[in-house]
């Protein structure tokens, strides 16, 4: 899935999407909010996007993560997401 405005891509987060994300997550300020951040594991955060991916192919979606780039050079901004908040979760064994 991807969505497009004028300005800027939203969409659906990649394995090569790993290092931005990674720097993102390793911010405090960045990830104030977020329990599971700050990390300085890049193989979390290469978890975290397999995880996402994995669950964008499902037929009963429970994460909407998408990136965030400038349209025309398609520089990485950031990211935002929507998730269920419930029994799924990316540490949970209910593969």
């Amino acid at each position: 899935m991807e969505l497009r405005s004028k300005r800027l891509i939203l969409r659906e987060l990649a394995l090569d999407d790993k290092c931005n994300l990674f720097k993102l997550f390793s911010e405090e300020l960045a990830s104030e909010y977020e329990a599971h951040l700050p990390t300085k594991d890049i193989a979390t955060v290469q978890r975290y996007v397999e995880f996402h991916m994995k669950n964008a192919k499902l037929p009963v979606r429970t994460h909407y993560y998408f990136v965030i780039e400038l349209r025309e050079s398609r520089e990485f901004l950031g990211m935002i997401g929507l998730a269920y908040v419930g029994e799924s979760s990316m540490d949970s064994d209910s593969d």
